[in-house]
């Protein structure tokens, strides 16, 4: 399990932690499990996605939308968070997922490698430009 914090790098402020149970799902089987079969989603809890084109050391042909950009919440009962991020962990994009739809990132392109998955509570500390960290939390 991995622990998330978010830092607000336009104020230089410091890491708040959002979530200590976080999945870190770095290959085709954990990324399409995600948080399926849950009937609820604990504020502590969420998935860290491995953008899989990056997981498997492709580079994409062109930057751009695709579906290893998205997220479904088909079997998801429950909204989401979700945040788009760059290589450093730079939030590209934040949006709220709602259950039996398809979620993209907004704009055409994307540098996007990972998408973080949380409880909707945490919207308000993701936004754009904010760093999102990640580390191996205790077992």
């Amino acid at each position: 399990m991995l622990e998330v914090t978010v830092q607000d790098t336009r104020k230089g402020g410091g890491e708040r932690l959002i979530a200590d149970k976080v999945i870190y799902a770095n290959t085709p089987a954990l990324r399409r499990k995600g948080l399926l079969g849950r009937q609820t989603l604990d504020p502590s809890e969420g998935a860290l996605l491995v953008i899989r084109c990056t997981a498997r050391g492709l580079v994409p042909p062109r930057l751009g939308l695709s579906l290893f950009h998205s997220i479904h919440m088909f079997g998801v009962p429950f909204e989401l968070a979700a945040a788009w991020l760059d290589d450093e962990g730079t939030i590209l994009d934040v949006k709220r997922a709602r259950p039996g739809r398809m979620v993209f990132p907004s704009g055409i392109f994307t540098k996007a490698r990972y998408i973080l998955e949380v409880h909707p509570a945490h919207l308000p500390l993701l936004q754009k430009r904010h760093r999102i960290r990640w580390r191996e939390g205790d077992p």
